[in-house]
């Protein structure tokens, strides 16, 4: 990168400069925010590049006309975003609100089953594991009532059941694994610091996917990926392999690497850089001209800003996103 970058007025920091510049590469809907329509009339090029003390006002993130156009397209994410967006979501709640909540024929159970567990799957890709749950819970009581005065195929209830294991492992991970930022979380095979501290929602995902091992053929891709998360299951709680039903068991020679390979060890609590988010970007760099370096990372959260970390020269950094003028820098999947 080149380092020619003016510094910022009052914090010492030049990456305000540069990112106006980096974020013309982040996002093709920013575009309009980096072209030339938007150059000022001092007859700089309006690039972001500009060595000047003058300029860098004109560039940053303190441009309003930058600031709104994220914010508005952070608004429209909400709807508009297929995976982080509500639109399908929204259509299946309105799908259900039209549905009889107490069908009394075949097919209209079976729309009703349909419609929730979709949406059941909705939310839980979005993160919202409450309302997921709640919904594949509410699908699964009314099979066992339906099973209980008309026996139902077994795959039928495992199917529901295993959904039910995955969105209580998905909360067991997001409230100890996300929660809890510990070198040892999410590597295989779980221990140590790894270990769940709030083991309520693993137990649920156990419960379930057992069941689904007693009522799926042991050859369908159910019973076989039930088998496999119902022993992460017992390792987030400590209790495998000795626990673990002997039938289910998967022999703990199967996670052994069959070649010497080192583990990498998380240091990011210690050093101060452990920010829970989405998926991002990452650049390591000198911004502040010290001679060490510096990290700024982005996410792909439409809302969430972007964080700059500097390096305090004694091998931990310091979150100085706001001085750095950054808070407004919302959204961005990858960044140069």
């Amino acid at each position: 990168m080149n380092h020619s970058f003016a510094r910022t007025r009052s914090t010492g920091l030049n990456c305000v400069s540069r990112w106006h510049l980096m974020f013309c590469w982040l996002l093709p809907l920013l575009t309009p925010a980096c072209s030339d329509s938007d150059s000022p009339d001092d007859g700089s090029s309006g690039n972001g590049a500009s060595t000047t003390e003058s300029s860098v006002g004109s560039s940053d993130l303190d441009d309003p006309r930058m600031t709104a156009l994220l914010q508005k397209y952070a608004l429209r994410s909400e709807s508009d975003l297929p995976i982080l967006g509500d639109q399908g979501s929204g259509t299946l709640r309105q799908r259900l609100a039209q549905l009889d909540p107490q069908p009394t024929t075949l097919a209209g159970e079976t729309r009703l089953l349909q419609v929730t567990m979709n949406l059941s799957k909705s939310e839980l890709t979005q993160g919202k594991l409450d309302e997921s749950i709640q919904l594949a819970e509410s699908s699964y009581r009314r099979l066992q009532q339906r099973h209980e005065k008309n026996p139902l195929p077994g795959r039928l209830l495992a199917v529901v059941a295993y959904d039910l294991g995955v969105a209580y492992m998905r909360r067991a991970e997001s409230s100890n694994c996300c929660a809890r930022n510990a070198p040892q979380n999410c590597i295989l095979p779980i221990q140590g610091g790894g270990i769940h501290k709030f083991p309520e929602d693993a137990k649920q995902a156990i419960k379930y996917f057992t069941e689904v091992l007693t009522k799926a053929p042991p050859t369908t891709s159910y019973y076989l990926k039930s088998k496999w998360l119902l022993n992460v299951m017992y390792m987030a709680m400590g209790g495998y392999p000795e626990q673990v039903p002997e039938q289910y068991r998967i022999a703990p020679s199967e996670f052994k690497s069959e070649v010497d390979f080192p583990r990498f060890t998380n240091i990011a609590s210690q050093v101060g850089v452990d920010a829970l988010d989405l998926l991002g970007g990452v650049i390591i760099d000198d911004f502040t001209g010290d001679g060490y370096l510096d990290i700024v990372v982005s996410t792909w959260d439409p809302k969430g800003s972007m964080r700059f970390f500097r390096n305090r020269q004694d091998g931990s950094f310091s979150d100085v996103t706001e001085e750095a003028n950054l808070t407004g820098a919302v959204g961005g999947f990858n960044i140069i």
